[in-house]
């Protein structure tokens, strides 16, 4: 059990990295489905930072279940866009990081403060 968090775990920052770097420089999809619901370069840009801060933040493990909120959060928030605009199944395919980062926060503890 603890081999397989470990791999979701992993799986996680290297897909927060990757989806943060790809809103980050702006690729076209990216664009067009956060564009599609108003949002500007600008607000893609930061929700792009704010997952690879999510990815960091799962390498701290004080910080990991916070890190594991906020990148189901933003994947949520990208899954519902795309289902928004009739990409079903590309909408279903990103719950799984959704899933990924719920695991991490119910498998992690926040540390008490002292």
């Amino acid at each position: 059990m603890k081999n397989a968090l470990l791999v979701n775990l992993g799986l996680l920052v290297v897909l927060g990295v990757a989806a943060g770097a790809s809103k980050i420089v702006r690729l076209p999809f990216e664009v067009a489905i956060f564009g599609a619901a108003g949002f500007t370069d600008k607000a893609i840009v930061i929700i792009g930072m704010t997952q690879i801060m999510g990815a960091i933040m799962l390498l701290l493990p004080s910080a990991r279940p916070h890190g594991g909120a906020v990148l189901a959060a933003t994947f949520a928030l990208f899954a519902v866009l795309t289902f928004m605009i009739g990409e079903i199944a590309l909408g279903l395919v990103l719950l799984l990081p959704v899933a990924m980062g719920c695991v991490v926060v119910a498998t992690n503890k926040v540390p008490e403060s002292e």
